[in-house]
């Protein structure tokens, strides 16, 4: 089976530890965000929690290389049968700053008319998200 992903990326004027915490630090992504987040701890296994009352979700930490790549799995609705959505950050030095490149993969897996509407809402939110991550570590850099 083919895989299908989501790929969004932007150029951050920051150091890679900066962006880094940004989106590893539970009261720093609530500032860029917006929604509460809990985050156990930087391991794999580890659970991160994120939303309000009844639309929090759990997710677990796959995988993590400070401060370059942390990996997170959602849950994986019913409605979404085997898929299992995984939502990787990779962080590399790029011309004094930090190229900062998400992919969200395991679309390959859902029905194709809730890939298109799940592909497309995903690849909107990232888009507006690294904004907001840009405009944050950004500000964070200049502190």
């Amino acid at each position: 089976m083919t895989k299908i992903n989501v790929e969004k990326e932007i150029w951050v004027e920051a150091k890679p530890e900066i962006v880094f915490e940004a989106i590893t630090t539970a009261d720093q992504m609530m500032e860029w965000w917006g929604d509460p987040f809990e985050i156990e701890e930087l391991t794999p296994g580890a659970a991160i929690y994120f939303g309000r009352d009844e639309s929090r979700k759990t997710m677990k930490v796959e995988k993590v290389t400070p401060p370059k790549k942390i990996a997170i799995r959602w849950p994986t609705p019913e409605a979404y049968g085997k898929a299992v959505i995984l939502t990787t950050f990779d962080l590399k030095k790029e011309r004094g700053g930090t190229r900062v490149k998400v992919t969200e993969t395991g679309f390959e897996w859902l029905a194709p008319e809730v890939r298109t509407r799940r592909m497309e809402g995903t690849g909107d939110t990232y888009k507006r998200m690294l904004g907001k991550l840009k405009l944050y570590a950004e500000y964070r850099a200049r502190l």
